[in-house]
């Protein structure tokens, strides 16, 4: 099953990048008309050389039959149509694309096997009108649409995407707009041509049949086709209704959520469609082809009885880091009863899906801890319109957040005048502690450069306190936040040291465990010993006076 599962998402891949390449051509091609028709005319030769040469039209013919066919196939066999809007309009667009091709084919292809008629662009104008055109363009468009969201759905998972997601837009929209003007001026051209008598009558006296003759001969053979191809899918889709409605008497497997709900599914259901069906929101950017990762869930309960990963599967979890109690929801058939926990919240979007979140698990790791606040805010905001506190504030944050980002940190969150910071993420610790001392005094001397621009609308000059320790803490993401926070004594020993600047008059307080990786010379300031509530053990810490006071040039050369 595993192996079927991977080929068919692969045929469905390869089949959809050959027809993608077969509509680029064309409106490659359309567009020419823009120059000339004679341009044109020139290059349906090559075009038509290349995709009817004997080699690569059973190509082409396959692609278009398997990809169909494998679509069909995942629509039908899915226990619900419950699906996002871009999942919707690439649905109803493969559904119209047949109507359209259908009769596309039989006006062009079918005009050229079975009557012998040449299907150049003069020709299918002359005989069809701007029936042709019209029928041409809105093709066009709507497998233009169709191809470009399968491809965006496809590439957006991958990281370089996110940098030319903008240029693949610019792109997909100048293509169409091109072909139909290419469209619009052929035409424009042959009806110039058509206004002489002799050229025209020459033209029809050439055609095998009468132009009326041809062209209810072709719509008739592509309205009988149509009329078969809507049979079939109305068959399908009846045997799909008649089908789900036995399965569902044999519903014997329940699913349960953390909240207590319940969602009792039969045999062969997806985890991800028991969400659905049971109208649970469950995060799902993909639509549950098993590329994203965004749908992954931990198995609770119930993970030994769970047939192992496929390839693909496989794949995607270990893109993320996964432990192998986390399943992809959209490939997971639980056999019997279950507990499960989806990890991402039901907003989760593209970026979320090629992000690492090994922290979502939880890690344990060493890293430094930033924590800074306003001294006498509070006091301070009496004095002050609410306007301008969130001025104040925002500007503050704005400056002392970007020295912090661009030094390596992250910003874990604001606390109303304060903040906490981590550094170490990506890094060790020696890289981690140089980093927060550089961005200490780039805060410092933002802050002295924020009271110089705001010293009009200042009672009296900002002051900040800052607090920094080490040590191994709880790296994990909480709740429905996508980003890591951290958690542990580490973290409460920094928020202690912060606090304490207050007490010992000094705007920096830093641990001795970080001083003693960082390259900067502690030994001129003051050492102290603190007692941290909740700790046995005091920690040794130097008392910055301010933060600009330090000599940072071998930490930015280091850093460098």
């Amino acid at each position: 099953m595993d192996l079927i599962f991977g080929w068919k998402n692969r045929l469905r891949l390869g089949s959809g990048l050959v027809l993608f390449t077969y509509v680029f051509t064309h409106l490659l091609n359309h567009s020419l008309g823009i120059f000339s028709l004679d341009l044109l005319e020139s290059s349906r030769k090559l075009f038509i050389g290349f995709w009817r040469f004997p080699v690569i039209h059973p190509v082409l013919f396959f692609a278009t039959s398997i990809h169909i066919i494998l679509t069909l196939s995942s629509i039908l066999s899915r226990k619900t149509l419950k699906m996002s809007k871009g999942e919707f309009l690439q649905f109803f667009s493969g559904l119209v694309i047949p109507q359209l091709l259908i009769g596309h084919i039989a006006v062009t292809l079918g005009m050229n096997e079975l009557l012998g008629v040449e299907d150049s662009y003069t020709h299918l104008f002359l005989v069809y009108g701007s029936f042709f055109t019209a029928i041409d363009i809105t093709l066009l468009l709507v497998v233009w649409a169709h191809g470009c969201f399968g491809l965006y759905f496809w590439l957006r998972y991958k990281p370089w995407f996110v940098s030319y997601s903008n240029l693949f837009l610019v792109i997909v929209s100048i293509f169409p707009v091109l072909s139909i003007m290419g469209i619009i001026s052929a035409q424009k051209e042959v009806f110039l041509l058509s206004q002489d008598p002799e050229w025209l009558e020459d033209f029809f006296l050439n055609l095998p049949e009468k132009a009326e003759w041809i062209k209810e001969y072709s719509l008739q053979v592509g309205t009988l086709a149509n009329l078969a191809f809507n049979f079939v899918i109305f068959s399908l889709f009846v045997f799909r209704l008649f089908f789900l409605r036995s399965q569902n008497k044999k519903k014997t497997i329940k699913v349960h959520y953390p909240n207590g709900k319940i969602s009792i599914v039969s045999p062969g259901t997806t985890i991800l469609e028991a969400s659905k069906l049971a109208k649970l929101p469950h995060a799902n950017v993909c639509g549950g082809r098993g590329r994203c990762s965004t749908c992954r869930v931990h198995i609770e309960s119930g993970l030994e009885e769970l047939d192992s990963p496929s390839e693909e599967e496989i794949v995607v979890l270990a893109r993320i880091s996964a432990p192998k109690s986390v399943r992809l929801a959209c490939q997971t058939i639980p056999k019997s009863d279950i507990y499960i926990e989806p990890l991402l919240p039901t907003n989760a979007t593209a970026i979320d899906a090629i992000r690492q979140s090994r922290y979502i698990y939880g890690t344990e790791k060493e890293i430094v801890i930033l924590f800074a606040d306003l001294r006498g805010f509070t006091t301070f905001t009496e004095q002050l319109l609410p306007y301008d506190v969130v001025f104040i504030l925002n500007s503050y944050f704005q400056q002392v957040g970007s020295e912090i980002e661009k030094a390596g940190g992250k910003i874990d969150k604001l606390m109303g005048d304060g903040l906490m910071a981590i550094f170490g993420l990506d890094s060790n610790l020696t890289e981690a502690s140089n980093q927060a001392v550089l961005a200490i005094q780039n805060m410092s001397e933002q802050l002295v450069h924020l009271n110089e621009r705001l010293q009009k609308e200042l009672p009296q000059p900002l002051r900040m306190g800052i607090g920094i320790h080490s040590g191994v803490v709880i790296l994990g993401t909480f709740g429905n936040s996508t980003t890591p926070t951290a958690i542990g004594d580490a973290v409460n020993t920094a928020s202690r040291l912060e606090s304490a600047t207050k007490e010992y008059s000094c705007e920096v307080i830093i641990s001795e465990d970080v001083a003693k990786h960082s390259l900067i010379d502690f030994s001129k300031f003051e050492k102290h010993t603190i007692s941290v509530r909740g700790k046995t053990e005091s920690v040794n810490v130097y008392l910055i006076p301010f933060g600009r006071d330090l000599k940072i040039s071998k930490v930015e050369t280091a850093l460098n």
